[in-house]
């Protein structure tokens, strides 16, 4: 946990500790505090992340450990990686992909020849890749101005004894990307409850992590709406529960969401034709309840418009 009271020397030393022990990866949490927090430190959360991120990502070419940093996605905004893009940060030693001379900062292209289109494409292509008989795949890579291919052969997948988070453990070949991402799926409910209502205005709900990505994405798929003249709105609503500088959106709860949505009628003057809410803050089970044990169905029953939950687990 990277914690303000914490120098960034003695987290760098701890990572360093850490890399000693051949461990599967290192995960570095940004740390944040809630409004149930005893006297916390004052600090500006995306001030201090971004502190701690432009110190620990130049670690990376340096350890043999793959290094992860969460949130996830914010990491791609503070080093102005291209959004979406499958980036490397992390290999694990002595894995297939490590013997074919993959490197950290390496982005996949193609897989089998294959574009890559998203992470979770390439995150699947990889999976696929690694269970089938013989276990191989061919990668164009990027590294920095050049483009490449290396390929990874069933010699390199057999089981070694200094490789110990071999198959299934890692079923990408022991390949790290920078950060999951918003799954096709969830971009395939959006436009089809955008279809189904007919809709022109619409609002998303989002966070402050996750709003670049999926502007990004809502723009480079909107060809697949019939009517183009579609008013997207992104909503980032305050986790006044939570409290204190928490910023994720899997913490809101219908109140917060609730308040956000009305801010926004009062503000823009205009009643949208659809709100679509992204799930994670809600269980899936029965009536899909927030941490508060509110019911999804409470935002559904506030407003004269219709408010559905778009099915997706990664929307920090």
């Amino acid at each position: 946990m990277a914690w303000p009271s914490v120098s960034l020397d003695e987290i760098i030393r701890t990572i360093r500790f850490a890399d000693t022990f051949h461990a599967r990866a290192i995960n570095v949490i940004l740390g944040g505090y809630t409004r149930f927090f005893p006297n916390p430190p004052s600090f500006s959360v995306f001030e201090y992340w971004r502190q701690v991120i432009d110190s620990l990502v130049p670690l990376r070419r340096q350890l043999r450990t793959p290094l992860l940093l969460q949130p996830r996605l914010f990491e791609e905004q503070v080093t102005q990686t291209e959004l979406g893009a499958a980036k490397i940060t992390g290999v694990i030693p002595n894995s297939p992909a490590w013997l074919a001379g993959i490197e950290v900062d390496d982005v996949i292209e193609r897989v089998n020849g294959r574009r890559v289109l998203s992470r979770p494409q390439c995150e699947s292509l990889l999976a696929l890749c690694r269970e089938s008989e013989p276990c191989e795949v061919s990668l164009q890579l990027r590294r920095g101005d050049d483009r490449i291919e290396i390929s990874i052969s069933e010699s390199h997948c057999e089981l070694r004894d200094d490789y110990i988070y071999g198959f299934p453990y890692n079923d990408r070949f022991g390949i790290y990307l920078i950060a999951g991402s918003i799954p096709a799926a969830a971009l395939d409910q959006i436009f089809k409850y955008i279809e189904f209502y007919r809709a022109r205005k619409i609002i998303l709900i989002t966070s402050h992590v996750v709003a670049p990505l999926l502007a990004k994405l809502l723009e480079d798929y909107r060809f697949r709406l019939e009517c183009h003249e579609v008013s997207i709105d992104l909503i980032i609503p305050e986790n006044r529960f939570y409290g204190g500088n928490i910023v994720l959106g899997d913490l809101f709860v219908v109140e917060d969401i609730a308040s956000a949505i009305q801010r926004h009628l009062k503000d823009a003057n205009e009643t949208p034709e659809l709100v679509l809410v992204p799930s994670a803050s809600f269980n899936y089970g029965g009536w899909w309840r927030d941490i508060k044990g509110q019911p999804f169905l409470f935002l559904q029953k506030m407003f004269n418009f219709p408010v559905h939950p778009v099915v997706a687990s990664y929307f920090e």
